[in-house]
């Protein structure tokens, strides 16, 4: 993520082929969202809006958008649901550091059946 000519964040994506049903049409992929980071100095400048816009405009036909937030994480899970990711499992103690929840996300289209991940 570039800001006034600086390299200030990163976005991490790593892609997986969802695992074909029995009424198997073309592959869909699943699309983690493992990072999202931007500098101190530039947050609340609308920079991870736009990394996650630009990340939505390269996603894979068939693809689904996941991610996992810290329930401490206001900013972010505020930032994530404003851009239409919906909340859709909870990890209890993910986070080994201070015992935090981690919610599971998903960026999905209009009309895909919900996940069941907890």
């Amino acid at each position: 993520i570039l800001a006034e000519k600086k390299n200030v964040g990163l976005v991490h994506l790593t892609f997986q082929d969802a695992p074909a049903g029995p009424a198997a049409g073309p592959k869909e992929q699943i699309v983690y969202l493992m990072g999202l980071g931007i500098l101190p100095a530039f947050r609340r400048r609308g920079l991870a809006e736009a990394a996650l816009q630009a990340v939505f405009s390269l996603l894979p036909d068939r693809s689904r958008l996941t991610l996992q937030v810290s329930t401490l994480n206001t900013a972010a899970f505020r930032l994530y649901e404003k851009l239409g990711f919906v909340v859709e499992g909870r990890r209890k103690g993910y986070y080994e550091d201070n015992g935090e929840d981690a919610l599971i996300m998903w960026y999905r289209a209009k009309g895909e059946e919900k996940h069941n991940d907890n």
